[in-house]
């Protein structure tokens, strides 16, 4: 990769899912210093002692799963939240990030959704985000509290996907 960034091919290189001691090696034996890591960040899922490592060398963090994979878009806090700020859970996730200071790319291929990503105007107090930061995994709704409680159910965007994918190029093979 330093080849191509010297050659002019690249502006930049980053790196994902390193840890604090990735980070030291590739800094303290590398020529060239990471511009980003990319590693998961999300409410719920908070490695700040990474992020102000990284912070501190100069080194964006961009946050992958900013909607940690659908899993708490129906959680209780979560949507608490979201409701006092009169935004949806994703708007409310992705702003947090934001103001964390990471580079937020969501994925999705509904122009609706990518609109919705587009409309984080709004501000989450510091006495909030500092709640927010707070919650683990542990105080955010499990697959089992989200089974047991009818009125919050837990998405799981991986169930028989391989079966709707099949399904659609199924679909798509038919119409040709």
């Amino acid at each position: 990769m330093t080849v191509t960034l010297k050659a002019g091919k690249v502006r930049s290189i980053g790196v994902s899912n390193f840890l604090q001691e990735d980070v030291a090696n590739i800094v303290n034996n590398g020529t060239i210093k990471p511009a980003v890591n990319q590693i998961e960040v999300h409410i719920g899922h908070v490695p700040t002692d990474l992020m102000k490592y990284c912070e501190n060398l100069g080194i964006q963090i961009e946050a992958y799963s900013p909607l940690a994979h659908g899993r708490l878009l129906k959680d209780r806090k979560i949507n608490e939240y979201a409701k006092k700020y009169g935004v949806s859970p994703v708007q409310l996730m992705l702003a947090f990030d934001l103001q964390l200071g990471c580079i937020v790319l969501p994925k999705s291929d509904n122009v609706s959704e990518m609109k919705d990503n587009l409309s984080v105007d709004f501000e989450i107090s510091k006495e909030d985000m500092d709640e927010l930061v707070k919650l683990t995994a542990n105080n955010i709704v499990s697959e089992e509290q989200a089974e047991k409680d009818n009125s919050f159910e837990q998405i799981d965007l991986f169930t028989d996907y391989s079966e709707v994918k099949k399904k659609n190029e199924k679909d798509r093979f038919n119409r040709h």
